[in-house]
């Protein structure tokens, strides 16, 4: 199996990306921790379903926004398993508004999780991610380079975060650690369900695909697994999208 006997911390892995993610690479024989922020309900769902795949996980409560939670989040991982393989950077929030109109407060929230997360809990784990020569996957968005109105808070969070792939991958390379980044098709997680204009969002999305489809879940789940196995040991540094959408600027 890809990930036989690998041990890796999924952040936000309760539902949606996450959760499909921590699913997938058990299956590949990889022990997972599950992290949540709120809905331990989900993540003991996702404990199920990991546990249903025939390996072993633990769950932790953690806001990826809060550098004391990051630390404690990593320490109980590695206290747990005794290693620590892979990190998917998956939690992120999205707090839409024009620019004259957002408040500092959603600002600072957006960055803070999207963009502070991923920094925190890399810095963190790199000690054990040498150990291992591990891998992580930032999940990133078309957002980052694309400016979607009226995500200026999220678009720079996902710009910032490729840039945080591109200087980690260079850093931690000499010590055989790999660093990317992917950025998701359209996929109808609790996030799009929850957002004002879905409507418009899911048609103008299937509307820019050149295959003219919804994003699939696992299959983008099973991207993520890929670049954390060997089969991409030449691999680092990248970001890459995961959808057919082609975009024009506008």
């Amino acid at each position: 199996m890809m990930l036989l006997n690998k041990v890796g911390i999924v952040t936000g892995s309760s539902r949606g990306i996450g959760r499909a993610t921590a699913i997938e690479a058990a299956r590949k024989g990889a022990k997972i921790v599950i992290n949540y922020k709120e809905d331990v309900e989900s993540a003991q769902k996702t404990l199920e379903h990991v546990e249903q795949a025939g390996s072993q996980a633990i769950i932790v409560r953690a806001d990826v926004s809060q550098q004391d939670q990051v630390e404690k989040l990593v320490d109980t991982s590695f206290k747990r398993f005794g290693r620590i393989d892979f990190l998917v950077n998956n939690a992120g929030i999205i707090r839409d508004s024009l620019i004259e109109n957002m408040s500092f407060e959603d600002w600072d929230a957006v960055i803070r999780t999207n963009l502070y997360g991923p920094f925190y809990i890399i810095k963190y784990a790199i000690p054990y991610l040498k150990q291992s020569k591990g891998a992580i996957v930032n999940v990133s968005s078309s957002a980052g380079k694309r400016g979607t109105f009226g995500q200026a808070n999220y678009a720079a969070s996902k710009s910032g975060l490729e840039a945080l792939t591109r200087v980690a991958a260079r850093e931690l390379g000499r010590h055989g650690v790999r660093v990317n980044a992917v950025s998701p098709p359209f996929i109808k997680t609790d996030s799009f369900y929850r957002h004002k204009k879905k409507e418009v969002i899911e048609q103008r999305a299937v509307g820019e695909s050149a295959l003219g489809t919804h994003g699939d879940l696992e299959d983008f789940a099973n991207f993520i697994i890929y670049l954390l196995s060997d089969r991409t040991k030449n691999v680092t540094g990248k970001t890459f999208w995961f959808d057919s959408r082609m975009y024009t600027l506008k």
